[in-house]
């Protein structure tokens, strides 16, 4: 696809098909991420546990942030390509470039922010979940009687 349409630019000598190039990939991509992001657990762990080549394995508790991020690069490729067809359209070259070059970590940025509140919201739970003293017995003991002589 990348050398056709870059056959293609060069032979009606628009360029057109080569800006339009990075979309496209992305295009090509966004199925394949949203079906990592709406798959089942199981498919998500053999999914990762193929990758990983048996070094390491997932944990079936962080795959609800797993889906978030899915979801989120999910956006974030969409929007990025949206805004990549038109610059190609409608903007300048330099536009275009910028767009579609450093454009895309320009939008990554919040996400990793994001990303990073998340953590550290999730540190800051675990630390005051470990500093709280245990809660109290919700039963009394019993006191004894004293027994009259």
């Amino acid at each position: 696809m990348i050398g056709g349409l870059g056959a293609a630019s060069l032979i009606t000598r628009d360029e057109l098909f080569f800006k339009l190039k990075p979309a496209l990939l992305e295009g090509v991509m966004l199925p394949y991420l949203v079906f990592l992001a709406l798959a089942r657990e199981r498919t998500l762990l053999a999914y990762f546990d193929r990758y990983s080549f048996g070094t390491t394995t997932v944990s079936p508790a962080v795959l609800p942030m797993m889906r978030r991020l899915l979801g989120a690069m999910t956006i974030l490729v969409a929007l990025h390509a949206g805004l990549t067809v038109l610059a190609a359209l409608r903007f300048s070259k330099r536009s275009w470039g910028m767009i579609s070059g450093p454009g895309f970590y320009a939008l990554l940025v919040p996400l990793f922010a994001y990303v990073l509140i998340l953590r550290w919201r999730s540190a800051a739970r675990l630390r005051a979940e470990a500093a709280a003293p245990p809660p109290a017995s919700p039963l009394r003991p019993l006191r004894r009687r004293r027994r009259r002589p």
